[in-house]
């Protein structure tokens, strides 16, 4: 029905979005889509009233976070800076697991800072850094409180110390047989039995998909593999075991 309404104009495509509406799933998006069809269409209040039907119904959602982030580049765009910091703040609390937030948070410590709000902009950097270490907010946030990690000028020569592990951990999935072949090194003979052990399975465990993703790193297949394992944080399964819930970078 959203794709109908993406072929259809004005009152049949609101039509097919309220459809839509109806299935808990899409509706965020679809409530989204429909506030700015009714924008485009001169209804601004209607507009402003489906906007907040799809805040109080459906506020955690990945559409009300994108909501959130595009009113706050408006007011930063016309300079209402309170008002951004407001909707980025808002996107924090309400979307923490979204791909925005790191941005989001890291925005609101830019945003303090240039409203005079200088331990707020701590918080709010130190938060991204806590949060969210691996994305390139983590970095910017590091910048802005000092540390030595290099800038866009100064971090190409940088050449921080690597410790390498006296030993090989273990992946976290896999037979007796693969586990002790790929402690011993052998991992011609240990990758082609867990790609057995694994073959005729519909779906992976989050431990098995941890361990395909490094299989496919030490083959080469560098962003194959990163992806593997990146994605494991979209996976909706049910409450994990605290170590396997670290794997997949859960909070």
């Amino acid at each position: 029905m959203r794709r109908l309404a993406s072929l259809s104009r004005g009152q049949e495509a609101i039509a097919y979005l309220d459809q839509s509406a109806q299935f808990p799933e899409e509706a965020p998006q679809a409530l989204l889509d429909k506030a700015r069809l009714l924008a485009a269409a001169g209804n601004a209040q209607a507009a402003a009233q489906t906007r907040q039907q799809l805040l109080d119904k459906y506020g955690s959602s990945e559409a009300a976070a994108e909501y959130r982030w595009n009113q706050a580049l408006v007011n930063a765009a016309q300079g209402n800076l309170t008002q951004a910091w407001d909707w980025a703040r808002g996107l924090a609390a309400n979307n923490p697991d979204s791909p925005l937030a790191p941005k989001a948070i890291f925005w609101v410590g830019k945003w303090a800072q240039q409203l005079n709000r200088p331990q707020d902009a701590v918080t709010a950097f130190e938060r991204v850094l806590s949060r969210y270490p691996e994305s390139y907010y983590a970095w910017r946030s590091a910048v802005l409180l000092g540390w030595d990690v290099g800038d866009f000028a100064t971090v190409r020569p940088l050449q921080p110390p690597v410790t390498k592990p006296q030993g090989r951990s273990l992946p976290p999935a896999g037979s007796e047989v693969f586990q002790e072949l790929y402690r011993l090194g052998q991992t011609q003979d240990a990758w082609p039995l867990f790609a057995a052990e694994i073959a005729d399975k519909p779906e992976l465990t989050v431990a098995e998909q941890f361990t395909d993703g490094l299989q496919l790193l030490d083959k080469g297949r560098y962003l194959q593999g990163i992806n593997r394992i990146w994605s494991l944080r979209d996976r909706q399964d049910p409450p994990r075991p605290p170590a396997v819930a670290a794997i997949a970078g859960d909070p």
